[in-house]
């Protein structure tokens, strides 16, 4: 029985185009490709790494796990008018304790 190869990518943060060049680094044929969550929020393109995360699940079986910043951005869809979050989108300070 043959060991499952993985290619771990965690806390992107919307940057694409990081997680673009991280992807050049992975053997497609013989690594399983795992995303721990984070994925949005902070960077400039958010969007465009979930649409290269959804892609490459389809297409290749990768793993798509959520994380914190996915479930506030869930929790945020379910509530838009809740003041704590809008409070921390704008000043993440108040989590941070600075």
């Amino acid at each position: 029985m043959s060991e499952t190869q993985l290619f771990v990518i965690g806390d992107i943060h919307g940057e694409r185009k990081m997680l673009e060049t991280l992807l050049k680094f992975w053997m497609v044929d013989s690594q399983l490709l795992v995303f721990l969550g984070d994925l949005v929020d902070r960077g400039p393109d958010s969007y465009g790494v979930i649409h290269i995360a959804r892609k490459l699940r389809d297409e290749y079986g990768a793993v798509v796990l959520g994380g914190n910043h996915e479930s506030y951005f869930l929790e945020f869809l379910d509530n838009p008018e809740d003041k704590y979050f809008l409070q921390w989108a704008y000043d993440e300070s108040i989590i941070n304790d600075s």
